[in-house]
């Protein structure tokens, strides 16, 4: 009738292409070496309602890049998972690091990994992919705010099919050198389309806004 995880924390930690779980994963992996039982009942039979985790943490660290995420008061919720009913539901809202709060709603087919998304995300703080963004651009800062609704349309076993519409804004991006010089920013960039789908090439923008953009170009004897 109900399964509720309470205040659950998760850490994850990834060194280069090894991550702390991978030896779990490694240990359920299936064996392919034996042959399947073919005297086992055809099905597994499960009724599921009520799934839901209240005020979780999850905290991601990259070791090599020092980049530390943090996701906290995560909330999630599952109605129902049923062996005779391919579609679920999920409903997940959470705040993120420094700053930022999304708020996601889902359906899926779990037959043909068909999804539908609906994302919110308001106020979030760009400033927290300057370790990953500092690992191939030299830079010593990094600050904006992001906010976004889309509604999303696609296939999780077709990436590439993936359509959708919405609305993206940027505002007071700022990006600095490693001379503590301004080298990028805008004061907004909006963009509100109607239709993307990458699958077939279409790209509807009803609106883009871009608002005090700045760009400084060096030229040195070395190169620029």
């Amino acid at each position: 009738n109900k399964i509720h995880l309470d205040n659950p924390e998760i850490n994850i930690l990834q060194n280069g292409n090894s991550f702390n779980f991978d030896d779990l994963v490694k240990h359920f992996l299936p064996d392919t070496t034996s042959q399947p039982d073919t005297t086992k009942a055809p099905g597994l039979h499960y009724d599921i309602n009520n799934i839901a985790i209240s005020n979780g943490t999850v905290t991601y660290n990259n070791l090599p890049i020092h980049n530390i995420v943090r996701i906290h008061q995560l909330n999630a919720a599952i109605p129902e998972f049923s062996w005779n009913n391919p579609t679920s539901n999920l409903h997940l809202d959470c705040n993120y690091g420094t700053g930022g709060k999304l708020n996601l709603d889902m359906n899926i087919n779990r037959i043909t990994l068909n999804y539908n998304i609906t994302l919110n995300v308001d106020s979030y703080d760009l400033s927290q992919y300057y370790a990953p963004l500092n690992s191939f651009l030299k830079i010593s800062s990094l600050k904006g705010l992001l906010g976004t609704t889309l509604q999303l349309h696609g296939k999780f076993n077709h990436p590439q099919y993936i359509s959708g519409a919405g609305y993206i804004h940027i505002k007071n991006l700022e990006i600095k050198d490693t001379t503590n010089q301004k080298v990028f920013a805008l004061g907004e960039l909006a963009l509100n389309f109607d239709t993307v789908n990458v699958e077939h090439g279409i790209y509807y923008l009803n609106n883009v806004l871009l608002d005090n953009p700045f760009l400084c170009l060096d030229y040195l004897p070395i190169g620029n």
